[in-house]
């Protein structure tokens, strides 16, 4: 692996490298943990998060191709335990780095509420160098993390003043760099409470439903004999001689004789219930 993964100015380098930092630094926003680990391809400035304490940076060496900084390591082999790093940035790797051969090992290496992030030059635009973010992206989803499709950003060409001046929308459509956002997998459950025993449902329906109307008058009728005899439910009775009278005439069988005064009184209350009850089919 180069060194020097491009062969360009150093101060366009340099500003693009600061475009892509700046974005980088939005989506790291969040992170929190003790350590973090940087891949630089091209010598940039040490990422300034504030939830991360320490930040692991290492560099390409030009006598073996291995990264370099605190310690020798190999891309495909990196000499950390899992989960490991709280936040994994990579910048600028160039094409020296296979992301096919490299996913996995950063997967590994990130914790479990990480963020990954890849920022490289874009092939397609005036630069000419880097590698495609498609791989990158079908290298990290084979690895296992969820990927976020990448974003351009910083000049489409080749200039030391970098995105400074140019419209969003040119930067958004044709920058000359990118940023992917990757995070691990978290498989997740809801647990449920299982209930001791089940309970039957209760239906709320109709009083009576699909009663018969002879089974309804019955209970009418039974309705009736229980405000005849009870006192507190009688209406005011019409005078004496009066009731003898009727009921005289109507002779000593018919069912307002036998019922009493309290009946004739509770009639008017009866009629009104079947006025009100619904009709119901025999």
């Amino acid at each position: 692996m180069p060194a020097r993964p491009f062969d360009k100015e150093a101060e366009a380098l340099a500003a693009i490298g600061a475009d892509a930092s700046d974005l980088c630094a939005c989506r790291l926003a969040r992170a929190a943990g003790i350590h973090a680990l940087v891949l630089d391809g091209i010598s940039l400035p040490q990422p300034e998060v504030a939830g991360v304490a320490c930040w692991t940076r290492l560099r390409p060496d030009s006598v073996d191709g291995a990264w370099r900084g605190a310690l020798r390591a190999d891309a495909d082999a990196l000499p950390f335990d899992d989960e490991a790093f709280c936040a994994v940035l990579v910048r600028f790797a160039g094409a020296g780095v296979d992301p096919e051969a490299v996913a996995a090992e950063l997967g590994r290496v990130l914790a479990s509420h990480g963020t990954l992030l890849i920022a490289g030059l874009h092939p397609r635009s005036m630069w000419r160098a880097g590698v495609a973010p498609a791989r990158w992206e079908r290298a990290l989803r084979r690895a296992g993390l969820d990927v976020t499709p990448a974003v351009r950003c910083g000049s489409p060409w080749p200039s030391a003043r970098g995105a400074a001046g140019l419209p969003g929308w040119l930067v958004r459509g044709i920058g000359g760099a990118y940023v992917i956002e990757a995070h691990r997998r978290a498989v997740t459950a809801i647990p449920l409470r299982r209930s001791a025993a089940r309970r039957r449902a209760v239906d709320h329906k109709a009083w009576l439903p699909g009663a018969h109307r002879k089974s309804l008058n019955e209970l009418l009728r039974a309705a009736a004999a229980a405000l005849c005899t009870h006192r507190s439910l009688r209406w005011p009775a019409a005078p004496r001689g009066h009731l003898r009278a009727r009921a005289s005439a109507r002779g000593p069988g018919h069912p307002a004789t036998r019922l009493g005064p309290a009946a004739l009184g509770a009639l008017p209350l009866l009629l009104g219930a079947l006025r009100r009850w619904p009709r119901q089919r025999a």
